[in-house]
């Protein structure tokens, strides 16, 4: 008898348990909702123009990564170009997306990893230069002459923070 007046209430505390269950979650859902708006900011400029450029650098040369992973050794003016882009974008979002931005306790970490990114940026370059040389990029030249003037919006951004840093 026991266990069936235990099954009882189960299946009783059962019914009302989804209805809590669904209140429950729903506050929770608020309560994330709530903390990650006031958890946001805004992406530093930098971080942003990063970011579109390696979305840009992969969507518009799609067909050529495809072709390119089929031969490549890692070592490709293509694989150094696209590595090197992915670099900056990922380091800069690691130190620009923290909290701590900007606070002197955090100014020669974001320093050095911005010296990095510099550096990356001019192996970019030097790749996306043997890009151009190519002949199996002359049809491509217009985009990667626009690859090139981002990527040095990109560079020239790095140099500027790295200055507004030092002098802070």
């Amino acid at each position: 008898d026991d266990d069936d007046a235990t099954s009882e209430a189960l299946k009783e505390g059962h019914e009302v348990l989804p209805e809590l269950d669904g209140i429950e979650n729903e506050l929770d859902d608020q309560a994330f909702s709530e903390f990650l708006e006031e958890s946001e900011r805004e992406a530093h400029p930098l971080q942003t123009m990063a970011y579109d450029f390696v979305l840009r650098l992969l969507t518009e040369i799609k067909e050529e990564r495809s072709e390119n992973t089929a031969t490549s050794d890692g070592s490709t003016p293509l694989d150094r170009f696209i590595r090197n882009s992915m670099n900056i974008s990922g380091k800069l979002a690691g130190a620009l997306g923290t909290h701590d931005f900007g606070g002197s306790f955090q100014t020669g970490h974001t320093l050095a990893i911005l010296r990095r990114c510099l550096n990356w940026a001019n192996e970019a370059l030097a790749a996306l230069n043997e890009l151009m040389e190519a002949p199996e990029w002359r049809d491509r030249q217009e985009l990667l002459t626009d690859f090139r003037v981002e990527l040095f919006a990109i560079r020239d951004g790095i140099n500027d923070l790295r200055k507004q840093l030092r002098a802070e």
